[in-house]
């Protein structure tokens, strides 16, 4: 009876060993996965941090662009209404005085 009790008691003891290995290994499996978890996040994070600055990068680009283009759009405009009125001021301010003469 001895020796069963005995034998009980080893495997009760390498029982717990297991166990307690296990648990040990869970714990640094664990951990490994939070740190890689953790180094996923950041490399993400990083990822898109560079997008979203190419992103803005593009658009201030794009948008500057569009300035330009506005801007350019705006003195040729500017230049052809000085042209049109060198050219016919005096017929405009002669149309409206007779306008005005009239009423």
């Amino acid at each position: 009876m001895q020796t069963v009790i005995q034998k009980l008691s080893e495997i009760e003891t390498a029982a717990t060993r297991i166990m307690d290995d296990a648990a040990a290994k869970k714990k640094q499996m664990d951990q490994k996965y939070q740190d890689d978890c953790n180094d996923f996040d950041k490399s993400l994070d990083e990822e898109t941090a560079k997008r979203l600055d190419q992103l803005r990068k593009d658009l201030g680009a794009a948008a500057e662009h569009d300035l330009e283009d506005i801007n350019a759009k705006t003195a040729k405009s500017l230049e052809n209404l000085d042209r049109e009125y060198e050219r016919q001021h005096e017929i405009w301010a002669e149309q409206i005085f007779n306008h005005l003469i009239r009423k």
